[in-house]
Formats: structure tokens, C-alpha cells, sequence
């Protein structure tokens, strides 16, 4: 496949590729709130921390200690469908507005 910068799909993985670093850069180095509102803030800018705890915690009991593989690859998934949503509105909001 070429890299076509245009592409939807580059697009949106650049976007979560992005979107997943900031969110990482924010909750671990920027430590936003206190003690205690800081797992709120984990929770609303990492959402795929919530299925990679779960998973996490099941296959630990059978020996493995794959936490972070999951977190990165559950957000990387969870923005990259938000960045290819956005993106779809937005190629057919300008769309409309052409032939409109």
C-alpha cells in the first residue's frame, strides 16, 4: 500500500497515534488533579484502560503480565475508531455542503 497523506485510513491512524500519546503524556507526566481525581482523569482520557484491566487480570492468573501491551493497544484502537468516525463526518459534511 502507498502512503497516500490523504488517505482516510493514514489519517486516522496518524490521528490515534497522536491522540493516544498526548492522552499518555497528559495523565503520566502532566499528573492533572489531585490523589484522588487523578483516576477520573485516567479513566476519561485512557477509556481502553477499563477492557485492558479486565483482560489483564484474567490472563495474569494464568501466569502472564501483559497490562501494558493492552492499555496501549486497547486506547490506540478506542481513538483510532473515534479519529476514522470524525473523519467519515467530516468528508461527508463537506460533501453535503459541495453538492448543496
Amino acid at each position: 500500500m502507498r502512503w497516500n497523506p490523504k488517505s482516510s485510513l493514514m489519517l486516522a491512524v496518524f490521528a490515534s497515534v497522536a491522540l493516544t500519546t498526548l492522552a499518555f503524556l497528559f495523565i503520566f507526566v502532566g499528573k492533572p488533579g489531585g490523589f484522588e481525581s487523578q483516576i477520573g482523569y485516567f479513566f476519561a482520557a485512557l477509556p481502553g484502560s477499563i477492557p485492558a484491566m479486565w483482560i489483564s487480570d484474567w490472563v495474569y492468573r494464568k501466569g502472564l503480565n501483559i497490562f501494558w501491551a493492552l492499555e496501549v493497544s486497547f486506547n490506540l484502537a478506542w481513538y483510532f475508531l473515534l479519529s476514522s468516525g470524525v473523519i467519515q463526518l467530516w468528508k461527508l459534511q463537506t460533501r453535503l455542503r459541495a453538492e448543496g
